[in-house]
């Protein structure tokens, strides 16, 4: 429910704002959000395989994210 409640509030902020998208730190705040969602819904599962596949994505999308961040890596 605070999850739901604070995505609610952050796209409200960027309506009532009037701006045609949220900020840096609303993206990052929205996106931790996302995360603590669907992992209560992968807990709530009690499906360990899909969990485990969840935990390597979650593990191949940091590293490869410190690539796409800093293209000078190559």
């Amino acid at each position: 429910q605070t999850i739901c409640a604070d995505w609610l509030r952050i796209a409200r902020q960027i309506r009532d704002e009037g701006r045609p998208a949220a900020t840096a730190e609303e993206m990052v705040h929205w996106n931790d959000n996302e995360e603590r969602f669907h992992a209560l819904l992968l807990a709530a599962s009690r499906n360990r395989w899909l969990a485990a596949i969840a935990r390597n994505l979650r593990l191949l999308s940091v590293a490869f994210a410190v690539q796409r961040q800093n293209p000078q890596i190559l």
